[in-house]
Parts: structure tokens; sequence; C-alpha cells
């Protein structure tokens, strides 16, 4: 039996309210224009590009009715911006780690509070990313996990429901980074997915 088999076979198991997606990506946040307005008569001089950056996974079902709360992972265990923010209150989930990156623990943590948030059976689809390792200690009642083959995440048409749910994001931070002029990160309050 093939892999394509294999997949559709276990996609007719579940409703596609039931069917997620899940995808991080970076965002380097304070990364500046990489074009300018500048004449040729002007010097525009270059500058070095900051390589702050957050790591987002998104994650939402086959139809796009249910959105879950983005897992965003940061550098510092409480930023700035939200020191007297309840990290609870907010649209996203927040960790941090040295690097900003997502790790198998960070991975483990997030699938078992979506295991806690699904109430029926639920499949869910994951790239064969390093981070998302094997889940089957973890005793999900409620998701089944399955990672996908390498280069086929695009292919897939959850992941351009995720694609758009990103890009509207970066457009929200960008214009709030340039309406603050300050480079810090305020967008956090107005994210509403």
């Amino acid at each position: 039996m093939s892999v394509i088999e294999n997949g559709r076979r276990q996609l007719e198991q579940y409703s596609l309210e039931n069917i997620y997606n899940a995808n991080e990506t970076g965002l380097f946040f304070r990364l500046g224009p990489d074009k300018t307005l500048a004449s040729k008569s002007d010097t525009a001089k270059g500058c070095k590009r900051d390589k702050q950056r957050l790591t987002i996974l998104f994650a939402c079902n086959a139809t796009g009715s249910c959105k879950l709360k983005p897992l965003v992972i940061g550098k510092s265990k409480r930023p700035r911006c939200l020191t007297n923010v309840n990290l609870n209150t907010l649209p996203v989930q927040y960790s941090s780690n040295a690097k900003a990156w997502m790790t198998g623990e960070k991975w483990k943590d997030w699938l078992k509070w979506f295991d806690q948030q699904c109430t029926e059976p639920t499949l869910l689809l994951a790239d064969n990313c390093p981070a998302h390792v094997d889940s089957t200690e973890l005793h999900l009642t409620n998701v089944k996990v399955h990672y996908l083959p390498p280069n086929t995440t695009f292919h897939s048409s959850l992941y351009l429901v995720i694609l758009v749910l990103f890009i509207a994001l970066k457009h929200i931070i960008r214009n709030c980074l340039c309406l603050n002029g300050l480079g810090k990160l305020i967008m956090v309050r107005q994210l509403h997915l």
C-alpha cells in the first residue's frame, strides 16, 4: 500500500471539522525593510539586520471554522512588553526558550494542550520537522498525529489556510511596529484570530 493510499484511508475516518493541520513559522519582528524609497542621488546607508525572532505555531481545522490559539515562542520568559499583563488573557499562548525555536518538549506540551481541547477523535497533520518528535508515549486520548512525508506540506490545502493566517498576522505586526516606531512588540492585545 502506498503512502498516499494509507493517508487517504486515515482521512476518511474523520470529518473535516476534526482534521487539523499545525505548522510553525519564524517571524523576524524587528527586521526592517530590505528596500528604500531613496532616489539615486540620495545616499542610503545600510545597517545591520536585526535577527530578533519569534516562532509561531498555527493550527486550524480543514474547514477553517476552528482556528486554535497560536503558540508564540520567544526568547524571554517574561518580555518587558508583557510585564503587567496576565498571560492567560492573551489571544495567544506564550512560551520561551533560549533561541525562540520549537523544540521537542514544546511540541509535546502543545500536543497535550491540544488533546485537552478536543472532545472527539481528531486527526492532526504535521510536517516532518525535527522538533515534531514521536508522540506515542504521551498516550493522547482524542488526537492522532500523522506526520506528512518530506516535501509535501505545501501540497496540503490546510497549509494554505495557515498561510493566510500568517500573512494576516504579519501585516498586523508590521502596522503596529510602524505606528509605534520604537520597535516594541505592542500588537499582542490587537490580535483577534
